[in-house]
């Protein structure tokens, strides 16, 4: 086949999401507004409480800074829908003294806000 920078090109048929394989059971969670100084096993920790998690990522600038969104993909299906049963819209500690503050029980937060980065996403 024809190679692109090295990759062997793929040219296929188009496929709606909703008729893809599996589009019905996505693990795969796009997170918004995530502190900044949220560490990927921050992230983990938060979201392993829904379930067995197959990878994690905040998502970084060049400067390996958060951008404030990253990704969680669950092992299972109901995992992922607990997650967001579980945290979707819950408030978190803005900054690092706010978090402190905030476990001693002053609170100065921001939502953080997830959803299916796409049906059959992996």
């Amino acid at each position: 086949g024809m190679l692109i920078a090295g990759k062997e090109v793929f040219v296929g048929h188009f496929q709606k999401r909703s008729e893809r394989a599996g589009a019905s059971e996505w693990t795969n969670l796009y997170v918004k507004n995530i502190p900044k100084f949220w560490s990927d096993e921050r992230l983990s920790k938060l979201f392993e409480e829904c379930g067995a998690i197959a990878s994690y990522v905040v998502m970084k600038d060049g400067e390996g800074k958060s951008k404030g969104f990253g990704f969680v993909d669950f092992q299972e299906h109901e995992s992922a829908l607990k997650a967001i049963e579980d945290l979707n819209g819950k408030e978190y500690p803005a900054d690092e003294e706010s978090e402190k503050l905030h476990k001693e029980g002053v609170t100065n937060t921001a939502p953080v806000n997830e959803k299916a980065a796409g049906e059959g996403a992996k």
